[in-house]
């Protein structure tokens, strides 16, 4: 009978573990997607899915979200998605990931021509098998950084102290 109950336990835990496994799967499908331009990799994202950190706010359809998850590659040059660690709890999965390139314009908010290197996590539930919401989180250092490289007409101010007798137009020498 136990050796029975055990082997009920352990099929259970590889039931839930291949669920965790194909929500994994699913989410780096969808940062490949992102990365490399394909997207059927992108068909893991519901058709009712809601993006709640679109790029001008919250995203309301899978086509939409897909649309321009798919123009990210487009306005990148030498896209790289790297993740750095993912987790499946329950519905969700949490990644940490990285992505760099160098902008072709600034259309996805980076500087145009610039590289640029930015790290956040994303929080997708999945429901299904499919990615039914999304938030993603920046770091805010990074954030800033780009906010300073961005501000239109940047000039820099040189600013001597100390001793400047000898640029003053009344030193005279005697």
């Amino acid at each position: 009978m136990s050796t029975s109950f055990c082997c009920l336990l352990i099929a259970c835990n590889n039931d839930a573990d291949s669920g965790n496994d194909q929500k994994l799967s699913a989410s780096r499908d969808i940062f490949k997607g992102i990365e490399t331009g394909d997207t059927s990799k992108l068909k893991s994202i519901a058709p009712d899915a809601i993006d709640h950190d679109g790029p001008n706010g919250e995203v309301n359809s899978g086509d939409s979200i897909r649309d321009y998850l798919a123009q990210i590659h487009d306005h990148v040059k030498d896209l790289k998605v790297e993740i750095l660690g993912d987790a499946v709890s329950g519905d969700y999965v949490y990644t940490w990931s990285k992505m760099s390139g160098t902008a072709l314009d600034s259309t996805m908010g980076f500087p145009a021509d610039q590289p640029f290197e930015v790290s956040g996590v994303d929080v997708v539930k999945f429901r299904d098998g499919k990615a039914v919401e999304h938030w993603g989180f920046v770091s805010q250092k990074e954030l800033r950084t780009m906010r300073i490289q961005q501000m239109p007409n940047a000039t820099t101010v040189k600013v001597i102290m100390g001793d400047t007798s000898a640029n003053r137009k009344d030193s005279v020498k005697k």
